[in-house]
């Protein structure tokens, strides 16, 4: 005990003097007074090239070109007013389904498809960008980076069982029983926000753009988060950019003093404008596979399988993943490798694991299918493989539980292999998109009857707020609403 405490003192003082000596003298260039800051600028430019490499690997973004162009290009305009300009500005669409914008160190600017559906205005869009670009320019990511970790992109409790086909076993078996543990992004200070506010409002309005864009969507995202309390827990902007009501009414009183310059935007009107966000995708995206029910279904990659009734699924990208009710149990699907030999894949895992099998990889007939399956002990975990081709891949589905539950999960493991099938006609055609789409309402028509009439996914309070509108309120002839359309996938 008396030595690990002294070792551990030994490690805090280790660290306390990194920081110190890392600590370096610069200007500020919001104020242009002196600051200290934790970084180096090539340190701040690597760890935002870093964090931005997992994002899109874990996360994804967005590849439609043309809802990315039109972010880009506003953040560029806006880009060229920061007093900042020593980073080179890079803005991105996430694939996350939550409300949420953020910022890296470095200059890496994140605006969320979630965030891009409840937009009204351009303006409202200007002044999201302008703010993230507020926080790099008063290095407020690099200051959050040095105290907290980086940006959290564990965006679902399997996150964690990513990359078993290496080494990093070992770590996945010893994430079993804390799988609901996901990260955030740690929220900025009142000081900071109010400082992005100001610097982002500034920015808008020198670039052309309503500085009262900041303001009204605050209001959206507060009623949005009013009305998503229950629901699943998604990364929302609120999360990290905390909202009171002092926020919102200095961005008004802010608005209405700054002197806008006269450059028109880059959508012609509002109707232009909403036809940007016109073909968005809404809900998740099919070709990263989609659960209907029980059952993953992936159109791209032509099959289905089923996890064990009750369990906890989650679809992230690059891995399925399964939670036993009582999160002693996963079951993880993924791509290890091209090919259509599964030895080559249970050899390469032998070589980087330090399993000690029970039973050795061997070749069988399960489900009418040719598997590689193998169990063993890893660090106090049983662990239970099966390596099987599909159209030029090898699949591995693991199985992981503590050793003394082996008895009562091995069985659930070896059918969730067995499930494994080429994807039908018929459960090829049960997969859906959902995308947004710009309905125009009949005269004096209420949402609710235009939800109806549109067959759209979304409820009236839903599409109210999306819309800036107000559930009771009649229509007006012509109006373009903006509403979620199930269609089937291309």
């Amino acid at each position: 005990m008396s030595l690990g405490a002294g070792n551990m003192h030994i490690r805090v003082v280790h660290w306390v003097l990194i920081a110190a000596l890392a600590v370096g003298c610069s200007v500020k260039p919001v104020s242009g007074r002196p600051e200290l800051v934790p970084t180096s600028m090539e340190q701040e430019r690597t760890i935002g090239r870093e964090e931005t490499l997992k994002l899109e690997e874990q996360v994804g973004f967005l590849e439609e070109e043309r809802f990315v162009r039109y972010v880009q290009a506003i953040g560029r305009r806006l880009a060229r007013q920061s007093p900042r300009q020593d980073v080179q500005y890079q803005f991105y669409v996430v694939e996350l389904l939550g409300p949420n914008a953020f910022a890296l160190s470095g200059g890496y600017v994140f605006v969320s498809r979630g965030l891009l559906a409840l937009l009204n205005s351009e303006d409202e869009l200007a002044n999201v960008l302008a703010h993230e670009i507020g926080h790099v320019a008063a290095r407020h990511a690099v200051k959050r980076f040095s105290l907290n970790a980086p940006v959290a992109i564990a965006t679902d409790p399997g996150a964690w069982a990513t990359g078993l086909v290496s080494q990093r076993l070992g770590q996945v078996v010893e994430g079993i029983g804390g799988l609901e543990g996901g990260l955030l992004l740690a929220p900025y200070s009142r000081e900071q926000e109010r400082e992005a506010d100001r610097i982002g409002q500034e920015l808008a309005a020198a670039a052309g753009w309503d500085p009262r864009g900041m303001a009204s969507f605050l209001h959206t995202l507060k009623r949005e988060e009013a009305l998503s309390q229950g629901g699943p827990k998604r990364m929302r902007f609120l999360d990290s950019h905390p909202s009171t009501p002092e926020r919102l009414q200095m961005t008004g009183e802010r608005a209405r003093e700054l002197e806008r310059s006269v450059i028109a935007p880059i959508a012609s009107s509002h109707v232009d404008f909403l036809g940007r966000l016109e073909g968005l995708r809404v809900g998740p995206n099919p070709a990263e596979g989609q659960f209907i029910g029980r059952q993953f279904l992936h159109p791209d990659l032509s099959f289905s399988l089923s996890f064990p009734e009750g369990w906890k699924t989650y679809n992230a990208r690059g891995r399925v993943t399964a939670i036993a009710p009582g999160a002693d149990a996963v079951a993880v699907l993924e791509i290890v490798g091209r090919g259509d030999d599964p030895w080559e894949a249970a050899r390469k895992l032998g070589e980087e694991a330090d399993i000690r099998y029970s039973k050795e990889p061997e070749e069988l007939l399960l489900g009418g299918k040719r598997v590689v399956r193998a169990i063993g002990l890893l660090r106090g975990k049983a662990v239970d493989l099966s390596w099987l081709p599909h159209d030029g891949y090898i699949y591995q589905i693991t199985g992981i539980c503590t050793e003394s539950a082996f008895e009562t999960y091995g069985e659930r493991f070896a059918s969730v292999v067995g499930s494994f099938e080429p994807l039908t006609a018929a459960r090829r055609a049960q997969i859906r998109d959902v995308r947004l789409r710009l309905i125009p309402a009949r005269g004096d028509e209420s949402i609710e009857q235009l939800l109806k009439r549109a067959g759209s996914v979304w409820g009236p309070d839903e599409a109210a707020v999306a819309n800036a509108l107000e559930t009771e309120s009649p229509l007006h002839a012509g109006k373009l609403v903006k509403l979620p359309i199930s269609e089937p996938y291309n």
